[in-house]
């Protein structure tokens, strides 16, 4: 099943590559500098990576974190517990992916 999906992905990824060439071929045949089409690109890539990577950054993935429920906690010592929690979870989780040998 996950190497279908790898493949699919992979043949995907070249029929964009494809549409991005028959797209592109014909407007630099107009005399567009190709240097201006990979600043523009670049450009369109960040405005719409932003979000998601300040998202990312910013919280720690939700399955790392499912272990500690706010009510078996007092109201003050939730948000440290949970930041605690999904401190330990995430190590938890690279101890597992990248054992010691």
């Amino acid at each position: 099943m996950r190497n279908g999906s790898i493949s699919l992905r992979l043949v995907g990824l070249q029929l964009g590559a494809g549409a991005y060439m028959v797209v592109v071929t014909p407007v630099l045949g107009l005399g567009l500098n190709p240097l201006f089409l990979i600043g523009v690109g670049s450009l369109c890539t960040c405005v719409l990576m932003l979000p998601f990577a300040v998202k990312l950054e910013r919280y720690p993935p939700l399955e790392a974190c499912h272990h500690v429920h706010k009510s078996q906690l007092p109201d003050r010592d939730v948000e440290e517990a949970e930041g605690a929690a999904c401190l330990e979870g995430i190590r938890q989780k690279q101890k597992l992916k990248h054992p010691v040998v």
